[in-house]
């Protein structure tokens, strides 16, 4: 329970919602509707929710004391400053990792209406905070709990016109790589974190946590130029998954900023010239690829999807699944999202660290 096996989220903050969002759909996703946060926070956002994560755009619609930071140092291209592990049960972790003396904040409670689902919808959240020293990778590190998961993973949102799948890797630029190391092990526990020469890689259940420092992203990304406004330390960039690399590239190259080729993955900019970078790599094997099967699972289990996506007040997937086209596997995902299977039924997940192309010697 101390340790986090998955990732749940990452979010990027823009300085113009709108106009991320329609950049975004530019480049094949497909966003929920708006949706406003509450708790003062004067924050909107839209969701691009994946088999078993999903990518959130934020904005500051009205100035407060909550946001005050972001509205300071957010750019046009806006900054990844956020990554959510998946917590099953929010309180239960806060005691495991007091008790370990790791780091953690007390739960607190979130939820936002979703309008686009019924007038009286709620997206309802568990969230625990500083999991990490902020100041070691440049943005958050918590943990999320969702007791209304359908609020999120709502089937007609996760069909991408990209065919985007999940979330591959997130990539932190660091000063002191031996601090992330040893940090990123106090959530996802010592046996998820690699040592590669200049590379640490947290490996979870559904993608990686890819730190590296600022060298070292140059030898091993030398087509990806790192601007001014990069944060070091800093998130720098966010992989995806998707079926059809082919398919990926054509909407890259339509869209303005271009397509750069970097290995065995096509990259952009969040914003047209300026902002983290986002990656795009084909999945291991047709269908699902290795991401998708291990949020899937066997037919037993829940596989990397974990506890926290489940519903605390349904057990059964809404009427909602009767979508087209690939809803069969969609349906599936969020069946074992909302089920109550316990743990120790589930089968561990099939995936391996992300591979990554050796830095240049």
């Amino acid at each position: 329970m101390e340790f986090l096996r998955d990732l749940d989220h990452a979010f990027l903050m823009v300085k113009d919602l709108a106009a991320s969002a329609e950049r975004y759909r530019k480049l094949g996703f497909n966003l929920s509707p708006r949706g406003l946060h509450g708790g003062g926070m004067g924050t909107a956002n839209h969701c691009i929710a994946l088999q078993s994560s999903y990518f959130e755009l934020v904005g500051i619609v009205a100035p407060t004391e909550e946001n005050e930071s972001y509205r300071v140092h957010v750019t046009e291209g806006g900054k990844l400053k956020g990554i959510a592990f998946r917590v099953p049960d929010a309180a239960a972790a806060w005691a495991a990792r007091r008790r370990l003396g790791l780091p953690c904040e007390a739960p607190v409670s979130l939820e936002r209406p979703v309008p686009a689902l019924g007038g009286d919808a709620v997206a309802r959240f568990r969230l625990i905070s500083s999991l990490a020293d902020q100041e070691i990778f440049g943005g958050m590190l918590f943990g999320c709990q969702h007791l209304s998961p359908q609020m999120v993973w709502h089937p007609p949102w996760m069909l991408h016109p990209n065919d985007a799948q999940d979330m591959r890797a997130l990539w932190i630029l660091a000063t002191d790589l031996e601090q992330a190391a040893a940090q990123l092990a106090g959530i996802g526990g010592a046996s998820s974190v690699r040592r590669d020469g200049d590379l640490a890689t947290c490996a979870l259940g559904n993608a990686s946590i890819c730190v590296t420092g600022e060298a070292g992203w140059r030898q091993r990304f030398p087509e990806l130029e790192l601007t001014a406004e990069q944060d070091i330390p800093g998130i720098a960039a966010c992989q995806f998954q998707v079926q059809d690399l082919p398919r990926m590239r054509g909407i890259l190259m339509q869209a303005e900023g271009g397509c750069r080729d970097q290995g065995d993955s096509l990259w952009t900019r969040a914003h047209p010239h300026q902002g983290p970078w986002l990656g795009f790599s084909a999945s291991q094997a047709a269908g699902l690829g290795h991401v998708g099967e291990a949020a899937l699972g066997s037919d037993d289990g829940d596989g990397g999807v974990g506890e926290a996506g489940r519903d605390a007040g349904s057990s059964s997937p809404p009427s909602a699944f009767a979508a087209p086209g690939r809803s069969g596997r969609t349906r599936i995902l969020f069946e074992r999202l909302c089920s109550r299977q316990p743990t120790a039924s589930r089968p561990k997940p099939r995936v391996s660290p992300i591979s990554v192309q050796p830095a240049a010697r």
